[in-house]
This record gives structure tokens, C-alpha cells and sequence, in this order.
């Protein structure tokens, strides 16, 4: 019947929808256990279902503290200050300045405390309230209150990537963009527009190779 079907003979794609023969979803599961459930602090995957248990990562992920990574952060906000951070990673003048106007411009009023309605003239983004900020058009990896989700994760490989080796999956930068533009949502530009951009963002990094789900 050239029907795609999971262990547990789960239909997930068929014929008369190309789109999702096309574009695969991950079902080899063996070492997690319930992928569908989003987690508050590890990233789990097939490989590595503890997530990354190097450098504490877990502790440090409690209460969205993984918005703080950044050397630059005061009073529990993260200010337009981390020009400096952006340019400790390397992000030239001109980027670094990009960087700043685009995410606390689009993100700070819309972290404001409860009850607060008049802008903050610093353009401070609120971390306490950094799960409003979630733009559409992504990955779906994270849900609307900042939990990681597994499946959501390996499927965005599976679907825009190619598989490496057994379990291991690598995505380009330019899979990366077909996906980021894949998941775009009708009417979203400014989402379609932030997805393109995190693409740049890690390509100026140095991840212009390959990227690996692990």
C-alpha cells in the first residue's frame, strides 16, 4: 500500500498527502520513554535520553534561567547591554546593533510585568515573563511555557535533515532555512523573519557545516 507506518503500525504518511511522505516523522524510539511529553528542564533525546547532563545543565535551566546565559544580564532582565555579548561572540558592529534592536524591540514590551501597559524606555526584556515572547512559524520545539519537547525536536531533523548514521541525524544550513521556511504559518512574516534570522544567527557562529541531532 506504500503507507509509512510506525512499530505500532501507526499510519503517518500515505499516498493521497505527497506532503508527508515527504517529510517524515521520527518514530524509532527505543531509549526514551513518552517523547510526546514536553520536559521543564533537560533536553532528552533518542541518543541521550538524560539530555545534557555536562556543566549542570538542568539546574541551570530551572525557571528559564537559560535566557541568562548571557554575560551581560542585570536584575534578573536581560538588557539592549548585550550588544557586548553579541559582540564577545564574535557578531560584528553592524549585527550586534541588528541583534539588539530586533529582539528587544519586537520582545520587551511584550515581557512587561502584569499590569504594566507604558513601555520600559530601556527596552528590558523580563525573563520571568520570557514565555510570552514564543514568535510562530518555529520548530515547535519548545511549547508556549518554555518546555522542551522531544518528538517535535527529532522531527524537524527527520523531516528537513538526513540521516548520518543509525539514530543520528545531520541538517545543513541550507535544510535549515528550507525548514525554517517549511514551518511557516499563514500571515506570520515576522515569525518566517525570526526563523531565517536564528538560521543566520548560527551560521555567523560557525556552524556553516552540519548540524547533529545527538
Amino acid at each position: 500500500m506504500n503507507q509509512k507506518a510506525t512499530p505500532h503500525d501507526i499510519i503517518t504518511a500515505l499516498p493521497s498527502a505527497p506532503i508527508t511522505q515527504e517529510r517524515e516523522l521520527f518514530t524509532d524510539w527505543k531509549n526514551l520513554k513518552q517523547a510526546g511529553v514536553a520536559r521543564v528542564n533537560i533536553a532528552p533525546t533518542e541518543n541521550r535520553p538524560n539530555g545534557a547532563t555536562e556543566y549542570g545543565y538542568s539546574k541551570r535551566h530551572a525557571r528559564q534561567t537559560v535566557c541568562r546565559i548571557y554575560p551581560i544580564v542585570l536584575f534578573s532582565n536581560a538588557h539592549n547591554w548585550n550588544m557586548l555579548a553579541f559582540r564577545l561572540l564574535q557578531w560584528s558592529i553592524f549585527m550586534s546593533v541588528f541583534g539588539v534592536l530586533v529582539i528587544h524591540g519586537a520582545f520587551s514590551y511584550l515581557t512587561l510585568p502584569p499590569g504594566r501597559w507604558y513601555p520600559d524606555l530601556l527596552f528590558r526584556i523580563y525573563l520571568d515573563n520570557i514565555h510570552v515572547a514564543k514568535h510562530g512559524s518555529d520548530t515547535a520545539t519548545y511549547d508556549n511555557e518554555g518546555r522542551f519537547r522531544p518528538q517535535q525536536f527529532s522531527d524537524f531533523f527527520t523531516r528537513f535533515g538526513s540521516q548520518l548514521t543509525d539514530g543520528e541525524y545531520g541538517i545543513t544550513y541550507r535544510q535549515a532555512l528550507k525548514g525554517a521556511w517549511g514551518q511557516r504559518c499563514a500571515m506570520d512574516a515576522f515569525g518566517v523573519s525570526a526563523g531565517v534570522f536564528e538560521c543566520e544567527d548560527l551560521s555567523t557562529l560557525g556552524f556553516s557545516s552540519v548540524f547533529i541531532l545527538s
